[in-house]
């Protein structure tokens, strides 16, 4: 990106019959490209942790008959969902934490402080929690691993393709960029470079922060309002 822009402005300049250099500050240093895709993929592996040890978790309860176990209880719909969230979200964060280890040795990339670690740890969970919310309200809607599987393929790719894991954001077409907005993994990967590659701090990812928690909470309630209590 970083050279298309500054191959554009030399460009608009020759065209202009100006001759001046185009001097390049890189505030934020030399970030390769593995770094840059990096920070995607420890976003990825949350998403696939929490699609298998959230939503499928729940399915296959229901289809080895463990659900009708709870039917016959005075167990609340709520304890069953935030039981399978609060599962896949310690198996995401894990997953998500052990990528990120990973990414630092292969990338080299170095993290600058205690408080920017612990960030890093903060907004994996709370990106765990948010995604793992989204599969488990999903599921509860489902009878088979099959349909599951089928919804969240898609779901999946969307996800991953507008959350700017491959590629800045502002640099897809408008009709496309309005579905980072409802991502929440684009909010994550953000809030990540942000820490990671820029060194900065809770001011700036405080807004992807909040929106994650926003998207994680009512993820939850859609997920607890939508179960079913009864067998089909």
């Amino acid at each position: 990106m970083p050279t298309l822009i500054q191959s554009g402005v030399q460009a608009a300049l020759l065209g202009a019959g100006a001759h001046n250099p185009v001097n390049v500050n890189k505030i934020y240093g030399d970030i390769k490209y593995i770094q840059f895709f990096g920070v995607g993929v420890i976003v990825m592996a949350i998403f696939m942790s929490t699609m298998m040890g959230g939503g499928i978790a729940l399915i296959k309860d229901r289809e080895m008959g463990i659900i009708e176990g709870y039917l016959v209880t005075p167990v609340k719909r709520s304890s069953i969902i935030l039981g399978m969230i609060g599962s896949g979200t310690i198996r995401a964060f894990l997953a998500g934490f052990i990528i990120f280890t990973v990414d630092i040795l292969i990338t080299g990339i170095i993290i600058q402080s205690a408080e920017d670690f612990m960030l890093i740890l903060l907004v994996l969970f709370i990106a765990s929690l948010g995604v793992t919310s989204l599969m488990v309200s999903m599921a509860s809607r489902f009878s088979n691993q099959q349909e599951y599987a089928s919804v969240t393929a898609f779901f999946s790719l969307i996800l991953f393709m507008t959350s700017g894991a491959f590629y800045p954001t502002i640099g897809m077409p408008d009709w496309l960029r309005w579905i980072t907005v409802i991502n929440p993994e684009y909010y994550a990967v953000d809030a990540l470079r942000s820490i990671i590659l820029r060194g900065q701090g809770l001011d700036v990812i405080g807004m992807d922060l909040l929106a994650l928690l926003i998207f994680s909470t009512g993820a939850i309630v859609l997920g607890i309002t939508t179960y079913r209590r009864t067998l089909e």
